[in-house]
């Protein structure tokens, strides 16, 4: 069951904050702008606004920026179950689309490899991601860590680009 949170951001002003708040939820998104108003903000707050099951906070305090390796205004998603980071940086003069940015975020919310059961398969299937890649392998066979690894190399480079036709 998904919980719907308030669709005000957060603002974030120090690394303690920040902290506390990635490790709140199993995904979190903060849009790290330098100033309200620069590219890629208003489309922050409007997805913040419409997508309600996912807690977004806004920072533009310094010190944060470095402990999470931000360099330019950028909208990062984090995962709590495999500690990832994804990061969309926001380049000056193009504009983005809320579209893109919506697809970002249900991109990224996802693990990128994820056990198949009866717990994980009402999640997988009720996400908005319509394409999925299944491949089903028995845990306790012998290669099945090689396959694990290998996969979970090769998962992040092919994200986003099988389509259903």
């Amino acid at each position: 069951m998904e919980t719907v949170k308030d669709s005000t951001p957060l603002r974030l002003s120090d690394v303690s904050a920040a902290e506390a708040f990635v490790e709140s939820a199993e995904v979190v998104v903060i849009g790290f702008f330098k100033e309200d108003g620069g590219t890629g903000f208003q489309e922050f707050l409007s997805l913040a606004s419409d997508l309600r099951t996912v807690s977004f906070a806004l920072c533009s305090a310094p010190e944060v920026w470095q402990r999470y390796n931000i360099s330019m205004d950028t909208v990062s998603l984090f995962r709590q179950t495999d500690s990832h980071q994804e990061k969309l940086q926001m380049e000056e003069g193009r504009k983005l689309e809320s579209d893109s940015l919506l697809r970002f975020v249900r991109m990224n919310e996802l693990r990128y490899l994820t056990e198949y059961n009866a717990m994980t398969a009402v999640g997988l299937f009720s996400s908005s991601v319509q394409t999925h890649l299944l491949l089903f392998a028995d845990q306790r066979s012998e290669g099945f860590a090689a396959l694990q690894s290998s996969l979970a190399h090769l998962a992040p480079t092919y994200r986003g680009q099988v389509r259903a036709e």
